[in-house]
């Protein structure tokens, strides 16, 4: 029987290793040991500071919200 698949598989927070710009927004600097959001994309994992980490759950939380009430039959 195969195993059920996660939506969130792909994604862990990390620590960066080397300092280097976030992936959301150019202007934003991950320092060394800094906290950061990492999301697989195909082969390529993309690095973002926590400010846009925040952002991204953020707005991804309410879109999982909106599909787990639509899976009920529930209507906004």
């Amino acid at each position: 029987m195969p195993r059920i698949k996660s939506l969130l598989s792909s994604c862990r927070l990390g620590t960066v290793k080397h300092a280097h710009k976030c992936k959301g927004n150019a202007r934003h600097r991950l320092a060394q040991d800094d906290k950061r959001l990492e999301i697989r994309s195909g082969r390529n994992w993309h690095y973002y500071c926590l400010d846009c980490a925040n952002s991204i759950v953020a707005r991804d939380t309410d879109k999982l919200d909106v599909l787990a009430k639509s899976l009920r039959g529930e209507t906004s």
